[in-house]
């Protein structure tokens, strides 16, 4: 039985069909405008026969000419395109009715359930137990998770983040200040409880927009053999307790002839934002 009880309970992916909403409208915008050729380009239209285990094509002129004029090997460029084109004018067709209901859709998200607790006075606000929380609050109540930190051994003094938060590599400074200026919350080395083991990721952060926690876990002496053992064991652990890389946890390597870079943070980051 997969046990994980201390992910999300209180945040919940109340935005989730918000933002599955904006991006299927992106894709159907898309379809729609389109700028394919006019379907005018492409006169006729197709009689598609089944002969045996395969097809026989016909190209029908017009009204007057019900079976048409059988198509050869030869005309098969023909033939795919005049199906090209009416599979994309009836997709087109489909995209703006789906279009049209998603469109009402959007804006009922806008203006209900997430709204009620929004609208109310500040005097009503503190006597209920809202069921989605607005975004400071949220983030509020996930920052003020207890945990009891472990400190780092042997630290160095190069190593504070902006937040003023001991690391332990300048690697994770990095990390750690890239993900404060992107304005993402995250606690630092907060234990979690995968089966028997107990892991430190290095950053539990909260993805707002989707009201989920994920870990980021930086393994930063992979030239060592006995290192990329740990690292292999620990990402295991993570799978086998349910956390799926890309999905809940994400990770970064370097080696002293690889090191992390800003641009690769950067890419993270930009991941850890999309819609």
């Amino acid at each position: 039985m997969n046990k994980r009880n201390n992910r999300d309970v209180m945040y919940g992916d109340f935005k989730q069909l918000e933002r599955l909403v904006k991006r299927r409208i992106r894709f159907l915008e898309y379809i729609v405008n389109k700028k394919d050729a006019p379907e005018s380009a492409v006169q006729g239209h197709l009689r598609i026969v089944k002969k045996g285990t395969g097809f026989q094509n016909y190209f029908v002129s017009g009204k007057d000419d019900a079976q048409g004029k059988y198509m050869q090997k030869k005309d098969d460029t023909l033939a795919r395109a005049i199906a090209q084109r009416d599979y994309d004018a009836k997709v087109r067709r489909a995209a703006e009715k789906e279009l049209a209901v998603l469109y009402r859709q959007e804006k009922m998200a806008a203006g209900c359930v997430n709204a009620v607790y929004d609208n109310l006075v500040p005097g009503r606000k503190v006597l209920v137990k809202p069921v989605y929380l607005p975004d400071e609050e949220c983030v509020a109540a996930w920052e003020d998770q207890p945990y009891t930190h472990v400190p780092v051994e042997n630290a160095s003094a190069e190593n504070i983040t902006k937040n003023g938060e001991q690391v332990r590599s300048k690697s994770e400074v990095l990390i750690a200040n890239a993900l404060s200026d992107a304005g993402i919350p995250y606690l630092y080395e907060k234990p979690l409880q995968l089966f028997d083991r107990t892991v430190l990721p290095d950053f539990t952060i909260l993805d707002l927009r989707r009201r989920k926690t994920i870990y980021w876990e930086h393994f930063g002496m992979m030239e060592q053999e006995k290192y990329k053992d740990k690292a292999y064991e620990k990402i295991i652990s993570y799978q086998r307790a349910g956390y799926m890389m890309g999905v809940d946890l994400i990770a970064t390597f370097e080696s002293s002839s690889r090191p992390l870079g800003t641009k690769e943070i950067g890419r993270m980051i930009a991941g850890l934002l999309a819609p």
